[in-house]
């Protein structure tokens, strides 16, 4: 419900820039020490899980606002799991990306 919210709003409101800071905890490469643990890689996966379809959610918002002309920046870590996604490999097929080390800017 909430997104739909911000789904609509964005689309009414059409920002120039969107500014995404997806959690990068999940998406760590410090989360490869709990693959020896199975409670912490059970965690982990539930974790991901739930950033996964959050993921493919904002894959859609990022879709509206590259419709009408918008720009998204996404702050991630250089060297972040998130990046090698599926999703996250997606999101920048689908855009026009300039890397900028640490963010990408979609336009």
């Amino acid at each position: 419900m909430h997104f739909a919210c911000v789904l609509s709003k964005v689309a009414l409101y059409q920002p120039t820039l969107v500014t995404l800071a997806p959690i990068c905890s999940v998406w760590s490469k410090v989360t490869d020490f709990a693959s020896k643990s199975p409670s912490q890689m059970n965690a982990l996966t539930k974790a991901r899980s739930a950033q996964t379809k959050l993921m493919n959610d904002i894959g859609l918002l990022i879709r509206v606002v590259m419709s009408y002309g918008g720009h998204v920046l996404i702050e991630n870590p250089t060297h972040s799991k998130l990046w090698n996604q599926p999703f996250m490999k997606s999101i920048i097929a689908s855009t026009s990306t300039v890397h900028t080390g640490r963010t990408f800017l979609l336009n």
